[in-house]
């Protein structure tokens, strides 16, 4: 059909103009280090980290002295304490942030940093601890906003790891040992810890979370607010077919305009979505697949972030499509489902997020003029009311921004509980 050929063209075109902004890469890095989600199975498993022979009985007291030491340096993203199960001390591991490393003023190179993984399991006599800590490098591409581009991991800073093994034999005291010998903590550590078979599908799903969290915020909700307000006027007045009339017969319908729908056909975006994606991931070594599977992610994401809003505002205003109901555009709580274009929505997706992973100006500029055309092809077939083409872009583009604001990092005000030894309270945190 020529629809589906027109959307598969202009896919894969949008794609290559995604990976031509992104992949021309520097020359490669020297050193470097991922991000703290996205962990190396392999590196992981070979565990070439130093190993401490700690003598003791009390698995608790030792523990929160290793973690100690470490939290001197490296702050601590994950602790899981040794616990004691039908009378055996099960192993305990911790996970730190990655710390951007310092680089001097005069070198231009990728940015660097390093995170530490501290294993701790029961011995013959007493415990042994393992330290890792690995090397991640900025991936460097001409184009692309420096916030976004993806860690890659380089492998292990012995020199680091032998600091940080007698830092902690230190802090421990008594007749603690360190061994250069890899130790066997990091290999029996569980699936859910450090390690995954396909890390970067692991960060993915697990980025979801904070999607939705971006995408119910304070601001977003404020935003789609805002959009709504304005459209309410125009849905529940003779202004939404009065413009509807004039775009019918003063500029009229355009065959142009009316190949954008098929990018709104959720069941050809989302699927390619998918093999976009998937082919990333089968090149994931290379730059030009690592965007691809970013762009293949980040597209399904913000599907799974905004379709449930979306599909529960169509219900909630209730409107019907053009020349459909007596009542017009008005909105009439849960009478029908088309009170917010969901070709609009889907449509949008491709765009707004091929924009956001460019800082391109040009290409920028070039994406979102075309994120708006799926919208506008639904008034130029009549199939839906300016105010209902309006609300679905604005979700479509709310949820392409919460996916992007987790890429980079970027939340809103949380309340976080926390807990130490002789205290316990809320904390606030706000990162940007």
């Amino acid at each position: 059909m020529p629809h589906r050929q027109t959307f598969w063209v202009a896919f894969c075109a949008a794609c290559l103009l995604v990976i031509a902004a992104r992949h021309a890469r520097a020359d490669e890095p020297v050193v470097g280090i991922p991000s703290p989600d996205v962990r190396s199975p392999a590196i992981a498993a070979r565990s070439f980290g130093n190993s401490i022979q700690v003598p003791g009985t009390d698995p608790m007291a030792t523990w929160q002295a290793i973690v100690d030491a470490v939290d001197d340096t490296y702050p601590i993203e994950r602790n899981s304490p040794p616990r004691t199960v039908d009378g055996a001390v099960q192993p305990a591991r911790l996970q730190s942030f990655a710390l951007v490393l310092p680089s001097p003023p005069t070198i231009s190179a990728p940015a660097q940093r390093r995170w530490v993984g501290v294993s701790m399991q029961p011995a013959e006599q007493g415990y042994t601890v393992e330290v890792s800590v690995f090397l991640e490098t900025q991936d460097t591409l001409r184009g692309v906003d420096p916030e976004a581009a993806a860690w890659r991991t380089l492998g292990h800073d012995d020199a680091e790891e032998q600091r940080l093994a007698a830092q902690i034999a230190s802090r421990l005291g008594g007749s603690s040992r360190v061994f250069t010998d890899p130790g066997p903590a990091f290999e029996q550590a569980d699936e859910h810890h450090f390690l995954d078979r396909w890390p970067r599908v692991h960060r993915t799903a697990s980025l979801i979370a904070s999607d939705y969290v971006n995408y119910y915020s304070i601001p977003s909700l404020l935003g789609q607010g805002i959009a709504f307000a304005i459209a309410a006027p125009i849905a529940n007045t003779q202004a939404d077919q009065d413009i509807l009339n004039w775009y019918q017969h003063g500029i009229g319908y355009q065959d142009g305009i009316h190949a954008f729908k098929v990018f709104g056909e959720g069941t050809y975006t989302f699927p390619a979505f998918a093999a976009i994606g998937l082919v990333g991931l089968a090149f994931d070594q290379r730059p030009c697949g690592r965007v691809m599977f970013d762009y293949g992610a980040r597209g399904l994401r913000a599907g799974i972030v905004g379709g449930p809003a979306l599909l529960l505002m169509q219900k909630v205003t209730g409107a019907g499509r053009p020349n459909e109901h007596p009542w017009g555009s008005n909105w009439k709580f849960w009478v029908d489902n088309n009170g917010v274009s969901g070709h609009a929505f889907v449509g949008s997706l491709p765009f707004i997020t091929a924009a956001k992973m460019t800082d391109r100006p040009v290409l920028k500029i070039a994406f979102y003029g075309l994120s708006v055309m799926p919208a506008l092809s639904r008034v130029n077939d009549s199939q839906h009311f300016p105010s209902q083409a309006f609300l679905g872009y604005t979700m479509g583009w709310f949820a392409c921004t919460a996916v992007d604001n987790t890429q980079r990092g970027r939340s809103q005000p949380l309340l976080i509980p926390w807990a130490v030894t002789n205290a316990s309270g809320l904390g606030f945190e706000w990162r940007r």
